[in-house]
């Protein structure tokens, strides 16, 4: 929470603080795209994709779609989402790769943040949702 919103701060100063909390979420939006590119260039994350048998500089997707690789789940390989579109897609160690229409972003926040992706995937996902094959 930013300090004005704790009500810490008034006058001219709570003005600068509050343009600069507001120029840098301007600037968190306006970078998304770079994130990723920075992210598939960050040594960890291009040991993960390795570990799991992805190609880091060949996700599938554009800057705005890119499956990140999943470590540590028996079943899911990578996991992708569009804020946009709200859509959800899952690719499975068999090689599949499903769509999600219509998944919350909470609902993805969630699946990224819980110890059994497989379990969470299988509880709160799975046949809550349209469903359609991506074509590889």
């Amino acid at each position: 929470m930013d300090p004005i919103s704790k009500g810490n701060m008034v006058g001219p100063d709570a003005l600068t603080e509050h343009l600069h909390w507001a120029l840098l979420e301007a600037e968190q939006h306006a970078h998304v795209a770079k994130a990723g590119e920075l992210l598939r260039a960050h040594p960890k994350f291009r040991a993960g994709c390795e570990l799991v048998g992805l190609d880091p500089d060949n996700l599938r997707g554009s800057p705005e779609f890119t499956m990140f690789p999943v470590i540590g789940s028996s079943n899911i390989m990578a996991i992708g989402y569009h804020n946009e579109s709200r859509e959800l897609r899952v690719q499975f160690k068999g090689g599949k790769t499903y769509a999600y229409a219509d998944v919350p972003p909470e609902t993805h926040m969630s699946l990224m943040t819980s110890e059994s992706k497989g379990g969470f995937f299988h509880r709160e996902i799975r046949g809550r949702f349209e469903t359609s094959t991506v074509k590889g």
